[in-house]
């Protein structure tokens, strides 16, 4: 139980608050140097300036204090000139102080603390502080170099944007694109994000996530937006939305802004150029070389395969001379051939007549010689054998003739001028000696030469027909 209440234990509401207005006076009477982050900042009309101040654990971002604190309107302006114009940011939520005040309680509004002055040297330092960490962070992660080893398309053209649509910025860069001296098409698609501000961090990863989801059907990331003071560009040195770009599997080029400084995302980027026209003047860049590297190659093409042409035109007509060539030396050696063939034939039939006539003057005599010392039955019998002799020589005679006259019109069927007599020709190119044996060998409106057995015929092609063979 908590026992008796005497009168001496029991206070009214505002004693208790008095003592421990009291208790606060003395012991945190005086101005103290605080660090702490502000998570809201509001300008009343009349001046003044109310804060939320948090203190945060580093590693999970848990809140571990909060306090209200105000700037009052006799200080307020000297407070922000100075702050500005030392850092060239603005205050504003997520920036962490190190401020001057004191502790005040009120009956009414309770506890908080009374700004008096911030330090900008703090902030500062805190800010690149905050960097640093980011970038050891992601190199100790294998992040920092990542997006910087993805291998870009040849041709980027399908290009996702993250902007703020209504950004001048992303105007600017359209503008650019479309105004392009090559007339380059390139296929955009805005992923809308909030670029400045405490929203910025969840917008920016959510529309680099979207994108990612749907990679295949585009070429690379743009992340684009225009100038502004480095407190609004200071969410891309946050290190969530540095790890979000750096582990794009597209090539992210960035085109955030920034005048002065590089900010952590740029750093970590495939390509970061300075302004959104720089970002679509790099597009157009690259696709010009590809273009004047197509143009390149069309030429060598063009060029090797003329010379292919040229070369195996020359092969085709140093082939055809030759053709010509073997083709009329094997003419002419058939003909020679045929008039030895026809002299040998003539010799070799002239002799076996000769011999057989021979041989029948022989047998004659010797039929004469029987004949005349033989009895009349031998002379019958002579007779009678002389006669079948006869018969047998005459025979082997008109065979034999057979023969050569065999010959005699064999050698006369490959005679020329008997060809040439049956109505064929020999066909020649104007003014060439070798004979036409193909219809592939002229073409229309060509002049040729046909000669027959009385004379030559001049003509020019009137058409080519070829007729189609089946082996």
């Amino acid at each position: 139980m908590a026992g008796i209440i005497t009168e001496e234990r029991r206070f009214t509401l505002s004693q208790l608050q008095a003592g421990i207005k009291n208790t606060l006076a003395k012991a945190w009477g005086g101005y103290l140097w605080v660090v702490a982050e502000i998570s809201d900042l509001k300008l009343n009309m009349s001046g003044h300036c109310y804060l939320e101040l948090v203190e945060k654990d580093e590693d999970s971002e848990a809140t571990l204090a909060s306090m209200r604190g105000v700037i009052w309107k006799n200080v307020a302006a000297d407070i922000f000139d100075t702050f500005e114009s030392s850092t060239g940011m603005e205050l504003s939520p997520g920036m962490k102080i190190l401020m001057n005040c004191r502790v005040t309680y009120h009956e009414l509004y309770g506890m908080s603390l009374s700004i008096v002055a911030i330090d900008p040297t703090y902030t500062l330092g805190e800010r690149q502080r905050q960097r640093m960490l980011a970038i050891e962070k992601l190199k100790e992660q294998g992040l920092f170099d990542l997006n910087r080893s993805v291998t870009p398309p040849v041709v980027i053209q399908r290009i996702a944007v993250v902007s703020s649509g209504n950004a001048a910025g992303y105007r600017d860069f359209m503008q650019e694109i479309a105004a392009n001296e090559y007339g380059f098409h390139f296929e955009l698609t805005l992923f809308s994000a909030i670029m400045q501000g405490n929203e910025a961090e969840a917008s920016i990863i959510s529309a680099l996530s979207e994108i990612e989801s749907r990679r295949e059907l585009f070429d690379a990331v743009v992340i684009i937006r225009g100038g502004g003071s480095t407190t609004d560009l200071s969410c891309f040195d946050n290190y969530w939305i540095a790890a979000a770009t750096a582990s794009m599997s597209l090539p992210v080029l960035t085109g955030i802004g920034h005048d002065k400084d590089t900010s952590v995302t740029d750093m970590v980027a495939f390509e970061s150029l300075k302004t959104p026209t720089a970002t679509a003047g790099w597009l157009i860049d690259r696709m010009a070389e590809f273009d004047n590297e197509l143009y390149t190659y069309m030429e060598f093409l063009k060029t090797t395969v003329s010379d292919v042409f040229n070369d195996e035109d020359r092969k085709l007509s140093e082939s055809a001379i030759k053709l010509r060539r073997y083709t009329d030396r094997s003419i002419a050696d058939s003909l020679l051939s045929l008039e030895k063939l026809k002299t040998t034939l003539e010799k070799d039939a002239l002799a076996l007549l000769e011999r057989q006539m021979t041989k029948c003057a022989v047998l004659e005599e010797k039929t004469k010689h029987f004949w005349e010392t033989g009895s009349r039955q031998a002379s019958a019998a002579l007779e009678s054998k002389t006669a079948a002799l006869k018969s047998l020589s005459f025979a082997a005679l008109k065979r034999e003739k057979a023969k050569i006259d065999n010959l005699e019109t064999g050698i006369s069927t490959f005679d020329p001028k008997r060809i040439f007599a049956l109505g064929y020709g020999l066909i020649r190119k104007a003014g060439k000696r070798g004979a036409i044996r193909s219809v592939g060998e002229v073409e229309k409106g060509q002049k040729i030469e046909m000669t027959l057995a009385d004379g030559t015929i001049e003509a020019s092609v009137e058409s080519v027909t070829r007729y189609q063979t089946t082996l």
